[in-house]
């Protein structure tokens, strides 16, 4: 498995098609340049790119938007973990992502951010979750999903819960913001523990 030294990302898919399959990525941290390049510490995909990850364990990542991972673009994750990562800044501590996210028996566990969503933050594109679990997340505001206005998709067979926040907001999935924002993302067969 690939680890981070002081500072270091570990992979950026900037355009194209990038797959990574059974690996373990820890410890990448995203913390020099400005906007995009201070996202993502293990995996950040920019506008433009396509990435899958398979088989893999992404753990203890560190950025402003995106602990482990930060997407601009188009990603897969299936059968993979995404655990104890850290967004400082913003939100997304497992993964933050403005593309398109499809999310296949994946496990988001143990990631915390410093405002939202400890788990995944959603602010644009798509979101597709299909028999994952989202366990142990916390942040300020919203421990497990945060869905920005405008994003669609859907969290099928999937089990949400045991997510906490400190400051306020809906512990777990964050259906305010599905409503009242008018996203499009709809819950079909979970099992969701609004309260923490």
């Amino acid at each position: 498995g690939a680890s981070g030294a002081a500072n270091q990302r570990l992979f950026v898919a900037t355009n194209g098609e990038a797959r990574f399959e059974s690996l373990k990525l820890s410890n990448g941290v995203a913390s020099y340049g400005t906007g995009d390049a201070r996202n993502g510490g293990n995996l950040s995909v920019y506008a433009g790119a396509t990435a899958t990850v398979i088989n893999s364990q992404l753990d203890r990542g560190f950025g402003r938007k995106g602990g482990n991972v930060y997407n601009a673009g188009t990603l897969t994750i299936a059968n993979s973990s995404l655990t104890n990562g850290e967004a400082t800044a913003y939100g997304g501590g497992g993964v933050f992502s403005t593309g398109d996210l499809t999310l296949v028996n994946t496990t988001i566990a143990g990631n915390e951010a410093g405002l939202f969503a400890g788990g995944i933050a959603a602010t644009g594109g798509s979101l597709t979750m299909l028999s994952s679990t989202l366990t142990g997340n916390s942040a300020s505001t919203v421990g497990g999903i945060y869905v920005a206005g405008g994003v669609g998709g859907g969290v099928n067979n999937s089990i949400i819960l045991g997510n906490t926040s400190t400051g306020g907001g809906l512990d777990d999935f964050n259906s305010p913001a599905v409503q009242q924002n008018g996203s499009s993302l709809f819950l079909q067969g979970n099992t969701v523990n609004i309260l923490g």
